[in-house]
């Protein structure tokens, strides 16, 4: 095996000279007392990793609860190799770690990123985990690894974020080898930004649903995604299944071998894709053994890019999104159609369902905000990289590993073996299809192999199709815009603009936003009118999103649970089950409590093995068989206790849960549906345990039936609602269309029809002068299920922030368009100088609104244009070396 390693430890000789740490303390660097800047040595002057010398460093900085330093940044050698026996913490603070430039070492010092790495323990175990983060976070140009030295990928999301609402910020980084992904996000309300980075071979190895870019548990504030390159990657870029992502950017990045789909998960409350660059997108197709002859579906594709009406409990509904997908490209390579045959389906983009979101909400037609265009499919776009070999060279100047050195489209044939062994379950041989020029083939080195200088751009991914050189919608190459010269410079320059033309194409902002909801149940009936109860067997099913919980009181001590669930056909499945808090796992240690059928899981006998897989079942979760990680974790306490389900893997039913004495069958608590909490679940029933499905069951298992002539009067909570405009969304079942009217505090505001292909229904505007709303629904034949009250706002354009790296930020104007005034906020995370100017469209200056220091924070200024002529102006924000610009509508 050829090692560059000595040769970089020579050439680091007089760079370690340079760091400015006060001292390498045995395994740690003892950062300054009176430099913010903290350089890590990786060794001790041996040229042999230290192990956990980052963790260390970062530990031993912040003991005893605070660090000399609030701006402090680690700064990494550059081709270090930073090695983890036990992961990064940041426990409230922010943390940031950037490897030294070329700037300041020099051409001849300058070795490519650090890398950080899992190192396996002396009993070849490992923590699995790189970073824990509860706190603020930026990477600037480290190369992580989800592959530990012992060569496994299975690492379970090795760097997981548990803050809540932190603000991450990744750029100019490489992320690659696992078979799931390395970022995790198991807390919500997070800002997320990731700028200019490489994620690449985040494989399949056991199934086709393995190689994620990101993963959301809970989804996320604000998403951003520019200029980056996804190279190999196994299921999908996005995936948040369990919760919305409240605003989603996902601009100029080049993927190259998506296996499925864009984005796991529809969650988004905003959405603007535009000027991508997809080669091999959906490359595995849809096999039969993908559910694509299952009855029950709808619409015969998956597609490439997922948007489907919101679950009821979301918090807002369809009419108030914003998704826009625009100028991009999307080619698929010829030899995957040979092989699909006529087994297999090729994807489309859009599937008939998403077709239908964006016909409904059509933004050019004022019917709501979805908008797309400009969307190309199947035209080469002659990327130089597919046909052209890479040649990399090692620090000597000598191609490195040739035999690594390949086009793209020599891969192709090992991506279809690929998804062939997962198909057919043949794993011996398993073919991988991972693409590294120049470095070492043997997946075993990795761990000791350098990171070559121009690692991050292995390959020319610039590309000759002239269409696409100008086809973004700022008239930029669509793709990540750092392989081709100045474009992005020019983006940089005018990003704020071109960002607020794609928002723009959603057109008004409609803000429509669930402030109260009342089950039809709890109100008052009259006339015909009735309370209809389900009394069937009730059960709820996850899909990918929600949860189910129960409180119940018993007295301390033991238990076991008598679990009814129904697996849906699947063979295995996996949730989290929290006991009080708690999320208690099973021998094998997953991230969920696991049911396993088909018992190739491994690591220890699961007790399912060998359940029914399409019927409901009772399972035993006992507490003596947890893993040691949670021993007793179904002890109860005295007094309330709490289970909660909450899907991982998704896909299962739940009918009810028995709680009882541990080692006996002594009933504690019945938990059933009809007395559980629960959110963004299906509620089903049966008329016994495995009988025929009872269609239309209702939420919490009740609703109202009108009758022949009948109403239901339900007051919304919160009692007093502010003046302003608001809807409806009154959701039922009908066995007939039903003739129904809606008044507000006694007034009619609207008749309609509620027909018997619906399920909800969204009213008109009205007007409400303040205070409370009651809500009476009167007419015949519908069963009222439960009603959300909206209000709804128009503002104009997106007001989300255009934010750079280092957190300056400029906001769209409010109102826009406007006349003859309107506010414009900006964000500094710093105290600065900051001139805010307003140019007309000939580049003339025509105001300047601010020009003076301003600390840091939020600001708001208020520009008055009665003095200007109707038409498009511009504001420019400048504070210290940052430069904002958007553009405003003047309407008199």
């Amino acid at each position: 095996m050829k090692n560059n390693y000595k040769l970089i430890a020579i050439a680091l000789f007089a760079v370690f000279g340079m760091l400015t740490s006060d001292a390498v303390a045995q395994d740690f660097t003892v950062c300054s007392e009176t430099v913010a800047e903290c350089e890590v040595a990786y060794h001790g002057g041996d040229f042999v990793p230290i192990n956990n010398a980052l963790r260390n460093t970062v530990a031993n900085d912040t003991l005893n609860g605070g660090r000399k330093h609030s701006d402090r940044v680690y700064i990494l050698e550059t081709g270090g190799m930073y090695m983890n026996i036990d992961p990064i913490e940041n426990n409230g603070f922010h943390l940031r770690i950037r490897t030294q430039t070329e700037e300041e070492v020099g051409a001849e010092n300058y070795f490519g990123p650090a890398k950080i790495q899992i190192k396996t323990d002396e009993l070849g175990g490992s923590s699995a985990r790189l970073m824990t983060v509860q706190g603020d976070l930026t990477l600037d140009g480290v190369f992580m690894t989800g592959m530990d030295d012992g060569g496994s990928t299975g690492n379970y999301l090795p760097i997981r974020v548990g803050a809540d609402g932190a603000r991450i910020v990744v750029k100019n980084s490489i992320f690659e080898q696992t078979d799931f992904a390395l970022f995790g996000f198991d807390s919500g309300n997070n800002k997320v930004y990731f700028y200019d980075n490489v994620f690449r071979n985040q494989t399949n190895k056991t199934q086709q649903w393995e190689g994620r870019g990101i993963r959301f548990e809970a989804g996320a504030d604000t998403l951003v995604v520019e200029n980056n390159t996804y190279m190999n990657i196994g299921m999908t870029i996005l995936q948040s299944e369990a919760g919305p992502i409240n605003y989603t950017r996902f601009m100029h990045n080049t993927v190259i071998n998506v296996g499925r789909l864009f984005n796991a998960g529809n969650f988004w409350k905003e959405g603007y894709v535009a000027n991508n660059l997809f080669i091999n997108y959906y490359w595995h197709g849809e096999g039969f053994g993908d559910n694509i002859n299952d009855p029950s579906r709808d619409y015969p594709f998956t597609g490439f890019f997922a948007v489907a009406p919101v679950a009821p409990g979301v918090g807002f509904p369809d009419l108030g999104r914003r998704v826009v997908y625009t100028n991009n490209a999307h080619w698929r390579d010829p030899a995957f159609a040979a092989y699909y045959a006529d087994s297999i389906n090729a994807q489309p983009i859009f599937n008939t369902e998403a077709d239908s979101m964006f016909d409904t909400f059509d933004a050019t037609q004022d019917l709501g905000g979805f908008y797309r265009a400009n969307n190309w499919d199947g035209t080469d776009p002659g990327l130089v990289a597919y046909t052209t070999a890479p040649e990399v060279r090692d620090f000597e100047g000598n191609l490195s590993y040739p035999e690594t050195q390949v086009p793209l489209e020599d891969i192709v044939s090992l991506m279809i073996d690929n998804i062939r062994d997962l198909r057919e379950a043949r794993q011996n041989p398993f073919t991988y299809y991972g693409w590294d020029p120049g470095r070492d083939p043997d997946p075993a080195s990795f761990s000791v192999q350098s990171v070559l200088p121009d690692a991050l751009n292995p390959g020319d991914f610039s590309y000759t199709d002239e269409t696409y050189l100008t086809a973004g919608t700022d008239g930029l190459p669509v793709g990540n815009l750092n392989y081709h010269d100045g474009a992005r410079a020019d983006w940089e320059a005018n990003k704020s603009t071109y960002i607020a033309d794609v928002q723009a194409l959603a057109g008004a902002v409609i803000e429509l936003d669930v402030v109260g909801n009342s089950e039809a149940e709890d109100g008052t009936t009259s006339g015909t009118a009735d309370v209809f109860s389900f009394d069937g067997f009730a059960f709820l099913d996850f899909q990918s999103a929600g949860y189910i919980e129960w409180e119940f009181t018993a007295t301390a001590g033991a238990s076991d649970l008598n679990v009814t669930t129904n697996l849906n056909g699947n063979g295995v499945r996996g949730q989290r089950v929290f006991v009080n808090g708690v999320s208690i796992k099973d021998c094998l240690n997953y991230g969920e409590y696991i049911w396993d059928a088909e018992g190739g899981q491994g690591g220890c006998a699961n007790p399912h093995q060998g359940m029914a897989t399409n019927e409901w079942t009772v399972t035993k979760i006992e507490n003596s068989a947890l893993h040691e990680s949670t021993t007793d974790g179904l002890v109860l306490v005295e007094g309330t206790n709490t289970i909660r389900l909450e899907p991982s893997w998704g896909f299962q039913g739940f009918a009810g849960i028995e709680v009882v004495e541990a080692g006996t069958e002594n009933v504690i608590a019945e938990l059933t549906p009809l007395n559980a909490d629960y959110s963004q679940v299906t509620a089903g029933g049966q008329t016994e345990m495995n009988g025929e499905d009872v269609e239309g069951i209702p939420s919490r298992f009740k609703s109202v039936t009108l009758g022949d002539n009948g109403s239901v009067t339900v007051d919304f909570g919160g009692g007093e609602f502010d003046a302003g405009t608001y809807r409806v969304q009154v959701f039922f079942s009908t066995e007939a269309d039903a003739d129904v009217s809606y008044s507000i505090n006694g007034e009619e505001v609207q008749t309609t029809t509620l027909p018997t292909s619906g399920t909800f229904h969204m009213s008109d505007a009205f007007a409400h002068d303040g205070g409370t709303l009651s809500l009476e629904v009167s007419g015949n034949a519908a069963n009222i299920d439960f009603v959300d009250l909206i209000k709804e706002t128009t503002v104009g354009v997106s007001n989300e922030p255009v934010e750079t790296p280092s957190g300056f930020a400029l906001s769209q104007n409010y109102p826009n368009p406007f006349n003859p005034s309107t506010n414009i906020n900006f964000t500094l995370p710093v105290a600065s100088d900051v001139q805010l100017t307003v140019y007309n469209l000939l580049g003339q200056k025509v105001a300047t609104l601010v020009d003076d220091s301003r600390t840091a924070g939020n600001h708001t200024v208020r520009f008055d244009a009665r003095s200007l002529a109707s038409g498009v102006y511009f504001y420019q924000l400048k504070a210290g070396e940052f430069t904002l610009q958007r553009r405003m509508t003047l309407i008199k």
